[in-house]
C-alpha cells in the first residue's frame, strides 16, 4: 500500500498532524539504546505506522488493457458469432489480431 506523500507538501493541516503524531510517537519510543539494527527497525515501524494512521493511502489509476477501438471490434465479433456469421467473425478476428500485433 502506498501512502499520498503528495498530500502532506499540500495540506499543511494534514502535514501539521503529522509532525505532532511523529514527535508524540517518537517520545513514546524513548531513547534508542539498542545496536543499529534494532533502532533502526524501531525508527522505520514508528514512522510507517504513524504515517498509515494520518496519511491517506494513494489509489493508483488503472489504464484499460485494451482500448475502445479493440473493444468495438471484440463488440462486433460478438455479434456476428451471435448471428452466425461466420465469414464475419473471422474477417473481424483477423482485424483483432493485426490491431493488436501492430501496437506492441
Amino acid at each position: 500500500m502506498k501512502l499520498d506523500v503528495e498530500a502532506l507538501l499540500q495540506d499543511k493541516d494534514l502535514a501539521s498532524n503529522y509532525s505532532v503524531a511523529i514527535a508524540n510517537a517518537f517520545i513514546i519510543l524513548g531513547d534508542l539504546q539498542y545496536n543499529e539494527e534494532v533502532a533502526w527497525f524501531a525508527i522505520r515501524d514508528t514512522t510507517v505506522s504513524t504515517a498509515k494512521k494520518i496519511v491517506q493511502p494513494k489509489w493508483l489509476q488503472h489504464c484499460p488493457w485494451l482500448s475502445e477501438e479493440a473493444l468495438s471490434i471484440l463488440d462486433k465479433k460478438k455479434a456476428a458469432r451471435m448471428k452466425g456469421d461466420d465469414a464475419e467473425r473471422h474477417k473481424l478476428k483477423g482485424m483483432f489480431i493485426v490491431h493488436g500485433e501492430s501496437e506492441a
